[in-house]
């Protein structure tokens, strides 16, 4: 600030060195603005200020000699500072040294804040007075600084306090306040905030943005909307500058029926700024401004038709204040000429305050009627009026509209004020119930659903367990599907539970057990069934004995007992709570159950989804390597695709709750339809369907199984049972066919693949060691092979048969029965005593030990 001042007197000295100094008859006032830059695209600043001073110049010219004898003329000069929004201030130190240079007597400008200090910063060694009706930073009315400004507008101070009455009277408790980085936004800001305590205004939050920043600014404005923000005050640099704030307002959701906005008079062309666009416009609706009172029934009558016989239209905003402001220097300059010892060339010189010595004080020790009501000014400039008008911008009527008037201590409105909205907004947001509770439309339908399945779930569980011995039933393990269904129930439960409109400490809690719990004994239930069909079935663990009921039993117990005891820690360790949320930025009222301990609580709810995650994994990885086993055990396929859905739906939940912010109600149809969607494909995978069959009559074969078990049931006599109902059977040695059995086959040959599938094995002795190896479901489809050129090995209940072209698996009801195959292959191998050439002859004729038959 030194700098600057030492550099504008650095040019003042400079002029004076010049010889620049005329004396003489002529009273000349510079009009000082941005004229070449505002033109474009506001309202002529010709118009608004330079007329109204004319205006006044030319009736006091009209009685030059009765305001200042021997004075010829009385004029006002356009002076034009060349500058710009965003441009070196030091352009209007350049026109205020011509100004100097040129010998006016004073000066009308400028219209920022920052752009009058540096006026008055180079006028202040001269006798130049400067006089403002628009900058109202309170910081210019610091005379050590300022000594040679004065201005007919109230400063910040009264601005702020109108706005806050205007709060007030609103019904209006609770703002928020942005503030640009310029003088007048810093000076208002700290008004506001030191008076709104003693206004009774709660401050929710103030920013000071920097619209160059985007992501900060969009940072700040996130931030007031936080903070429950939604009549804002907005201290803008200018019009353009509000332009592009109400720009980043729509960005953020900010612009809409529940948010009020209060600006300055630097707000007045806000829909005629350069950058101001067609689709800016519609942002403005609803916009309040505050400003000092011009135009008034009682007293501007006169000057507008003044104005109007002159012109021939309407005065524009800012006329009038400069006509006044052209009579109070012709005032303040006659209180000077009625000094003792000074004269007209004095003050035509600009040496009279080398004589008088004034300060700022006196040079304003002057009162008039004004066109805008009774002038005055305060001690150190400043005016001593403080009316104020509100305008509301109005789309439908064109921009803005008066709608009250008055001081800082009361307003009065005489125009309804038009909202952005139907009705005014609220200076807090008003909330949206996002609850869920029994009575709503959308949870009552998606309730009846649950308990339309839940009602058929819990019917089948004493259904299976009293048709166990069903032939339909019993491959599949009625025990275990009964389990399962348990499990679908208790899952169920979940969705009456969640849906409680104000959840508790009990309902957050029973959820998260019902769900842990009854998620684990479905997936436990299914898991063990594949573990089963695997170990039965598997291509690499075919000879493994099959899995008793009683260690299935241990396992699921191990998976419940598991998830038991880590719901028992939780909720007792770390319980969930109900916790009542209002979302400022969603305007959301809601509630989430939380533990205290957030911590722990994750460290117990990661473990949970990893250890059911485990499961999953476990048995999406067993439906894998189960899925060829032959079409007669089909449950392998259908337990797949009952995991799969559960996988499927188990990701989308999990994304939904803790990746997303759907919001409650929306969050809880999401995961209780998937919840629907699992529990239901899952229930007529494994259960539903066999329940049907059972009703419907239907035959095990009919319904794709054979006979009367599955390698699945795993019922007490282990393969040996199962595989009874696979159509085995042996027949006695005798005369033909010495043994023949239809068995599981797989391996590498002509007939056979990597999946388990029923052949025909008949073993000849007569008229030749043969043995003949047919598909059960295709009887034209076979081999035959020489005995003598096979090798047969057992292992367990099952066998191994090898020969030169191609070797099987064999599986067998037990090892007993593997063991009297091996034992049966030997005894034709050696030949019956009674067998002659012709038999070996014609064992031989099959080429290389193989022939399709």
């Amino acid at each position: 600030m030194l700098q600057q001042r030492l550099w504008a007197l650095s040019l003042i000295l400079r002029s004076l060195c010049c010889g620049i100094g005329v004396q003489g008859t002529v009273i000349k006032l510079a009009v000082m603005y941005p004229y070449s830059y505002w033109d474009k695209g506001m309202d002529a600043m010709e118009e608004r200020a330079y007329k109204g001073a004319a205006l006044a110049a030319e009736e006091i010219q009209s009685n030059i000699t009765t305001w200042f004898p021997g004075a010829t003329r009385f004029e006002v000069h356009r002076k034009d500072d060349g500058s710009s929004k965003g441009q070196n201030k030091g352009l209007v130190v350049a026109a205020a040294q011509s100004i100097i240079a040129d010998s006016y007597q004073g000066v009308i400008g400028e219209r920022y804040s920052d752009y009058s200090k540096m006026l008055s910063w180079t006028l202040s060694t001269t006798s130049i007075f400067q006089c403002s009706v628009w900058s109202t930073s309170p910081s210019l009315g610091n005379k050590g600084e300022f000594p040679t400004f004065f201005r007919l507008v109230a400063d910040d101070s009264f601005q702020g306090l109108v706005m806050l009455r205007l709060v007030r009277q609103l019904g209006w408790r609770k703002i928020g306040v942005l503030a640009s980085t310029s003088t007048y936004g810093q000076d208002l800001l700290d008004k506001i905030i030191s008076s709104a305590d003693a206004m009774q205004v709660d401050i929710a939050s103030s920013f000071t943005y920097d619209l160059s920043d985007v992501s900060a600014t969009d940072y700040r404005l996130t931030n007031l909307k936080l903070a429950g923000a939604r009549v804002i005050i907005t201290l803008v640099e200018g019009e353009e500058d509000a332009v592009d704030l109400f720009r980043a307002l729509k960005r953020n959701e900010m612009i809409g029926p529940e948010y009020a906005y209060i600006g300055g008079d630097n707000m007045l062309q806000i829909g005629k700024a350069n950058n101001a666009q067609p689709e800016d416009v519609a942002n403005f609706e609803g916009l309040m401004m505050t400003e000092p009172l011009e135009y008034t029934d009682q007293f501007s009558g006169e000057f507008i038709q003044k104005w109007r016989t002159q012109y021939g239209y309407e005065p524009p905003s800012g006329a009038i204040a400069h006509y006044d402001a052209t009579y109070a220097f012709a005032h303040a300059f006659k209180h000077i000429l009625n000094q003792p010892g000074v004269v007209l060339a004095n003050l035509t010189s600009n040496t009279w305050n080398d004589i008088l010595q004034w300060n700022v004080t006196d040079f304003t020790a002057i009162s008039f009627m004004g066109a805008m009501g009774p002038a005055g000014f305060q001690p150190n400039g400043d005016s001593a009026a403080a009316n104020f008008r509100i305008l509301n911008w109005q789309n439908a009527n064109g921009g803005y509209r008066q709608v009250a008037s008055g001081t800082a201590e009361s307003l009065q409105f005489t125009t309804e004020i038009k909202w952005y909205g139907p009705a005014k907004p609220s200076d807090a947001p008003k909330f949206n119930e996002d609850t869920i509770g029994y009575q709503k439309p959308l949870p009552a339908v998606v309730m009846a659903f649950t308990s339309a399945l839940l009602f058929l779930v819990v019917l089948s569980i004493p259904f299976l367990l009293a048709h166990r011995n069903h032939a339909l039933l019993k491959p599949v393990s009625p025990l275990f599907m009964a389990i399962t269904a348990l499990g679908m129930a208790v899952v169920l439960l979940t969705i009456y539970v969640d849906a409680k409109e104000i959840p508790d400490i009990v309902s957050c809690n029973s959820y998260m057990a019902l769900m842990t719990i009854g998620f684990g004994t479905v997936v436990g239930g299914v898991f063990v069934k594949l573990r089963r069909l695997y170990r039965i079935f598997d291509n690499r663990i075919s000879q493994r004995r099959v899995i008793k009921n009683e260690e299935l039993l241990l396992n699921v117990f191990g998976v419940f007992l598991t998830e038991l005891v880590l719901v028992l820690v939780w909720a007792g360790a770390y319980p969930l709570q109900s916790v009542e949320y209002l979302d400022m930025l969603s305007e959301k009222h809601y509630y989430r159950c939380k533990t205290l301990n957030s911590s722990a609580a994750d460290g117990l709810l990661i473990s949970t989804m990893l250890l059911n995650a485990l499961l999953i994994v476990v048995c999406c990885w067993l439906a894998y390597r189960t899925r060829n086993i032959y079409s007669s055990y089909n449950e392998a396929k259908a337990i797949g695709i009952a995991i799969y859905n559960i996988l499927f739906c188990a990701i989308i939940i999990l994304v939904v709750t803790h990746l997303t912010d759907v919001g409650v109600l929306i969050g809880w149809i999401i995961r209780s339809c998937l919840v629907l969607v699992a529990t239901g494909v899952t229930y007529f995978a494994l259960i539903g369907r066999y329940v049907l069959g059972v009703l419907s009559k239907t035959d095990a074969e009919t319904f794709g199984l054979v006979g009367e078990g599955s390698a699945s049931s795993g019922g007490g006599g282990g393969a040996a049972e199962a595989l009874k109902g696979l159509g085995i059977r042996k027949k006695p040695f005798a005369a033909g066919p010495w043994k023949t059995s239809t068995l599981a086959v797989r391996g590498q040959s002509r007939i056979t693949t990597s999946q388990w599938k029923n052949h025909v094995l008949t073993l000849f002795a007569k008229p030749a060691p043969i043995l003949s190896l047919i598909s059960e479901r295709e009887p034209d489809v076979g081999i035959a092979l020489s005995v003598s050129t096979i090798e047969v090995k057992a292992r367990e209940d099952c066998f191994t048969i090898k020969w030169p072209k191609g070797a099987v698996q064999v599986q067998c009801e037990s090892d007993q029965d593997a063991e009297e195959w091996v034992e049966a292959f030997a005894t034709v191998a050696k030949g019956d005593e009674n067998q002659g050439r012709k038999a070996s002859v014609r064992a031989s004729a099959i080429t290389d030990g193989e022939k399709s038959v």
